[in-house]
């Protein structure tokens, strides 16, 4: 071996090593970026306002909404049914007709 090749491989194993420091010190600091992103986030964070849910005070029928039994019961008219015979097989639709 001649004398240049082994002052050679100190010099490349340094510059690796020091590569390999360098990408971990980038990695680190990437990383500690993102964590205090995600803190800072987290600490600053604020309640969602949800918008208040109405109870129910129509339903829809036949591609019309109806907010009462007598404007369903007027429609079912014009059509030659009955709100009775409506009512009997649709009990829980009119239940929320008779409570408004």
């Amino acid at each position: 071996m001649n004398a240049a090749a082994t002052h050679r491989t100190p010099t490349i194993q340094w510059l690796r090593l020091g590569l390999l420091v360098t990408t971990l010190a980038i990695g680190l600091v990437a990383a500690g970026l993102a964590w205090y992103r995600v803190a800072h986030t987290l600490s600053t964070a604020q309640p969602v306002k949800v918008p208040r849910i109405r109870s129910v005070s129509g339903i829809v029928w036949g591609g019309r909404v109806f907010e009462s039994k007598a404007s369903l019961a007027a429609w079912l008219h014009s059509r030659g049914a009955k709100y009775s015979t409506w009512a009997a097989r649709y009990p829980a639709l009119a239940r929320v007709l008779e409570t408004h």
